[in-house]
């Protein structure tokens, strides 16, 4: 299975899809200070370190 990473399109942190399982970073609310979300994958996707 290829390493998956994708990129968040609000704070450009990477979560990703591996054998090893799943990784899925949060960010800050805009505005709202202490206030996590679950970061989007709209940013990008790279598979194996190569942008697709």
């Amino acid at each position: 299975m290829a390493f998956t990473e994708k990129k968040c399109s609000v704070c450009g942190k990477f979560s990703w899809d591996s054998q090893s399982g799943n990784y899925h970073e949060r960010h800050e609310v805009k505005g709202k200070p202490g206030v996590s979300a679950p970061c989007d994958t709209n940013g990008g996707t790279w598979v194996d370190g190569v942008r697709k």
